[in-house]
């Protein structure tokens, strides 16, 4: 079911209009009353927390972060997305049409638009804890990666600059969006610290070095390799002053679990917030673990399995692998941190949602050095990855194309957390994850999902997407 648009359509016909949840632009949703908004710094660290709240919504619908990320490359595999391994994104299925709406989106960017615009009146003789310009910096950054999250999965969208926006708007070409988001982040650069003082602050809040890890994925989007170059060094070169550090193996729960020394850019969640649909650990419980198989159980396919991580490796990453006794249901344990109140009928995993590590930008800068003719730095960067795990360091003899090793091994360090489907985008290999997704379809528009019936509500500027438009 390709054609979306006609939907949209339909409901404009028959008068539904009015829906308060799934509009295009969506009015924030602030937490302090109108009489008492806006006279303390307190005040604005409750909104920045539910602008944060507000993007950590549309992830974990459903698994929405890995629905849009992860399973539509077939690494992982899950009954809840068998429609998205076929790429039928159109489908009437309950699921996709929540996954397909932008709008809990646009309601984080419409709280952004709030905050800067709101605390730019503040006297700045309000903030004690942190100066005003930092909270700017914060929320500037915040917007720009949800932008760019957004383009990752609708490609054009909207450009909202508003707290309440009641004009129709059209999708702006994404390069463009990512120009801007560009601009946003490097114009948080100054104000932000290069790392945080607070420990549990750690990847949770931005710092230059996640301001320069946004600017160097939206660079690799674009191919601009040179710049990514730049931005990704930038990194390296600050990795003591930053604290990055790649945590030995034995640790690896804690990156999982979030606030790690590895941490970069997460989504967190606390102790009490410790939710089934953070990550994927509850996805790939089994029994005796939990009482019973949950019904969106994930699993690994065998051939996946040995190509990763064949058995006998030295490579410890074949530890995340389990189960293989069952070729028909391996499971992965990576994300398998219990949450302090799990029990085996109410199954709760306790791990944030990572959307930059340290180690992921250290594959990335590898594969940006590989294309820029630079082998030997690339294979350092990929050696450090590939050593944490005890895995073979890269040997040409074996494996004579520098970049696909790369990609292979981001692959692997990766697998699970939701950036598979966006490398095999920018690197031209979908048909090659996904066999319903033809070069021509590529071509079209395929790798880019519909936009929901629900955003041509009253829009008259609203196009589809190209492919989902026949």
């Amino acid at each position: 079911m390709k054609n979306i648009k006609n939907i949209g359509i339909l409901l404009m016909a028959i008068g539904m209009l009015g829906s308060c949840e799934k509009s295009l632009i969506q009015d924030p949703k602030t937490t302090i009353t109108v009489n008492t908004a806006w006279q303390s710094e307190s005040d604005v660290q409750a909104e920045i927390a539910a602008a944060y709240s507000f993007f950590r919504s549309p992830l974990t619908t459903y698994y929405a972060h890995y629905a849009y990320g992860e399973f539509r490359a077939g690494d992982v595999k899950t009954p809840i997305a068998s429609n998205l391994e076929r790429n039928d994104l159109g489908t009437d299925y309950y699921t996709i049409d929540n996954w397909r709406d932008w709008g809990k989106f646009y309601r984080a960017i419409a709280q952004c638009n709030l905050i800067l615009e709101k605390t730019a009146t503040m006297d700045d003789d309000l903030f004690k804890t942190k100066q005003k310009a930092y909270y700017h910096a914060e929320v500037r950054f915040l917007r720009s990666y949800i932008y760019f999250y957004m383009t990752r999965i609708w490609g054009d969208v909207p450009l909202n600059l508003e707290g309440v926006n009641k004009k129709p708007l059209p999708r702006l070409a994404k390069e463009k969006i990512w120009d801007f988001c560009i601009q946003e982040a490097e114009a948080a650069y100054d104000a932000l610290p290069l790392q945080v003082t607070v420990a549990n602050e750690r990847g949770v809040k931005p710092t230059k070095i996640a301001v320069l890890a946004l600017i160097s994925h939206i660079h690799m989007f674009s191919r601009n390799y040179e710049a990514a170059e730049k931005t990704l060094r930038q990194i390296q070169t600050n990795e003591g002053a930053a604290g990055l550090e790649l945590l030995p193996f034995s640790k690896f729960k804690e990156v999982i679990k979030g606030r790690s020394k590895e941490s970069i850019f997460e989504i967190n969640f606390n102790d009490k917030e410790a939710s089934t649909y953070s990550t994927l650990g509850a996805a790939f419980a089994r029994p005796p673990e939990i009482k019973t198989k949950i019904w969106e159980a994930c699993n690994i396919p065998v051939k996946v399995a040995d190509e990763l991580f064949p058995v006998g490796t030295s490579d410890l990453r074949v530890q995340w692998v389990t189960n293989r006794s069952n070729t028909l249901d391996i499971t992965l344990n990576k994300f398998d941190v219990k949450a302090p109140d799990f029990t085996v009928t109410a199954p709760k995993y306790e791990a944030n949602i990572i959307l930059s590590r340290y180690a992921e930008i250290l594959l990335l800068h590898a594969e940006v050095l590989a294309r820029n003719n630079k082998p030997n730095e690339a294979i350092t960067q990929l050696n450090r990855v590939r050593a944490r795990s005890t895995a073979a360091l890269y040997d040409a003899a074996i494996e004579p194309d520098l970049l696909k090793a790369i990609l292979k091994e981001r692959r692997k360090e990766l697998i699970g957390e939701g950036y598979l489907w966006y490398d095999v985008v920018r690197t031209d290999r979908v048909p090659e994850f996904n066999s319903y997704i033809t070069a021509t379809h590529v071509e079209e528009g395929a790798t880019y999902w519909p936009v929901s019936a629900y955003s041509f509500d009253g829009n008259p500027h609203m196009v589809q997407t190209s492919f989902w438009s026949k």
